[in-house]
């Protein structure tokens, strides 16, 4: 157990470099200010995004003192509730994101001022908040899979469903901008505000809301649906490891 926690800070030490890294070319592949991904095709924006979004993900995969996995069965028991420990798991859960969103946040900040690029405080901290709550609900639903199915599925989805979604959103931008059917673009348009990743960048943001309180409200109000149906199912799912 303890080779494993090891292997388990070696592994999260390493996410932290690389999401380090990820907010250093995110600034880098910057041209006019730091706004998030943009709705055009900048492959470096969109490589080192999905590879934060990645190292995220496997450090909440890889978790040790996680009590849901199979070598934590035994302190599950000790404890006597499932619930009670769901809630202690996300906890944990929403501390560990938090702190990871708050290492590539600072390191944009601290980029964008050595490379001398445009940062507005506003749209830092709308991204920010934006970007934590998102992909809090992100880790849950994968933590949701992950109790349902198997161990790595839920990570397999929820990485490939981020990057689809975010090259979905730059699709749907180029071919509404050079589309003559209004009334299909419209359409589209509708689907592409209802693409949650859209809004972890202020720029697809402003381009797809006049008011960010929207997408804010909504995300906000699913993160506690998961949360709740988390709850409901708990009480129902097989810990048994499966074969």
């Amino acid at each position: 157990m303890k080779r494993l926690n090891l292997n388990t800070k070696i592994s999260t030490f390493i996410a932290m470099i690389i999401n380090i890294i990820c907010s250093f070319f995110l600034i880098y592949f910057s041209f006019e200010g730091y706004k998030g991904i943009e709705f055009d095709y900048n492959t470096g924006h969109l490589i080192f995004t999905t590879l934060s979004f990645i190292c995220l993900s496997v450090i909440m995969q890889n978790r040790s003192d996680c009590l849901f996995i199979d070598n934590n069965l035994i302190r599950l028991s000790r404890i006597g509730s499932r619930r009670k420990a769901l809630v202690f798991e996300l906890l944990k859960t929403i501390f560990y994101v938090f702190i990871y969103e708050c290492i590539g946040t600072i390191s944009v900040c601290i980029f964008a001022v050595l490379l001398k690029e445009n940062l507005r405080a506003g749209d830092i901290a709308m991204m920010f908040i934006l970007g934590y709550l998102i992909k809090l609900f992100l880790i849950i639903i994968q933590f949701i899979m992950d109790r349902i199915f198997t161990h790595n599925i839920g990570f397999m989805i929820i990485c490939l469903l981020f990057l689809t979604l975010l090259l979905a959103g730059s699709g749907i931008y180029y071919f509404c901008e050079n589309a003559q059917d209004t009334e299909l673009t419209s359409k589209l348009l509708i689907l592409n505000k209802l693409n949650l990743i859209n809004y972890i960048s202020i720029s697809r943001t402003n381009y797809l809301t006049d008011n960010i309180l929207y997408p804010l409200s909504t995300v906000i109000g699913l993160n506690i649906i998961s949360i709740t149906v988390l709850f409901i199912k708990i009480k129902k799912l097989n810990l048994i490891p499966k074969e």
